[in-house]
């Protein structure tokens, strides 16, 4: 990967020395560095500078806010990923943090290496998250746009989901909509279909997309909506 020299990384530590020699290892990276020394600090500064892509949080910072309670704060105003670099190697603290940022976990002294390749990792994970938060945010347009919606049902779990583009179609909220309810309404015309389509489903697992009008439950009137097999299945 090649390093974005633009991005810049605020390294979150209290220990002046550590501070200094991650923030020439970072450098030598090709990154932009800030730093601060408190979790307040953090705080403040993770909300002032939009330019910060992503955030070296150390856990423990002396008195006052450690870092996984800074991580916290910044996560309430921001996205950034947060990845945390730390002394501790215990599984309590890992997941203790896993809760909080799911973007990393350093242990201090670990080689250059494993350091920067957290980081690269952090931040194509981050990218991809925007993309599919773009895509969900693209897909929730056009279907407010075509009025048109979703449903899946996991069958190994049995748990039902539609889209608010469903939900909306329905007239109902989302509580209200089961499996049962969404296959009452079709029209006639495409009843068959389905009944094959999910009956292939549930006896090979053979997967189906279809689209169809209903008639929707609120007031009668047609509407058109979407199946397929949910991919988790």
């Amino acid at each position: 990967m090649t390093t974005d020299v633009a991005q810049k990384i605020l390294i979150v530590e209290d220990e002046f020395i550590i501070a200094l020699a991650v923030r020439r290892t970072l450098e030598g990276f090709g990154y932009k560095v800030a730093q601060a020394s408190s979790g307040a600090g953090a705080v403040e500064m993770a909300a002032a500078s939009q330019d910060i892509s992503l955030i070296l949080m150390d856990i423990n910072l002396g008195e006052g806010m450690d870092g996984t309670e800074a991580a916290r704060q910044i996560l309430l105003q921001r996205n950034v990923p947060i990845i945390f670099h730390t002394s501790h190697s215990e599984r309590a603290m890992v997941e203790k943090v896993r809760a909080i940022s799911r973007y990393g976990y350093v242990v201090k002294n670990s080689s250059d290496f494993v350091l920067r390749s957290s980081i690269e990792m952090a931040f194509e994970l981050f990218e991809a998250h925007r993309k599919w938060r773009n895509r969900e945010e693209s897909l929730l347009r056009a279907e407010g746009i075509a009025e048109f919606g979703s449903w899946d049902l996991d069958l190994k779990s049995g748990v039902f989901t539609v889209s608010d583009g469903a939900t909306a179609i329905y007239g109902k909220d989302s509580d209200d909509l089961s499996h049962e309810a969404v296959q009452s309404v079709p029209c006639a015309e495409y009843r068959a279909r389905l009944d094959a389509a999910l009956k292939g489903l549930v006896e090979e697992g053979r997967p189906y997309a279809l689209g169809f009008e209903i008639v929707r439950p609120s007031e009668g009137g047609h509407a058109f909506i979407y199946w397929r097999r949910n991919t988790g299945a």
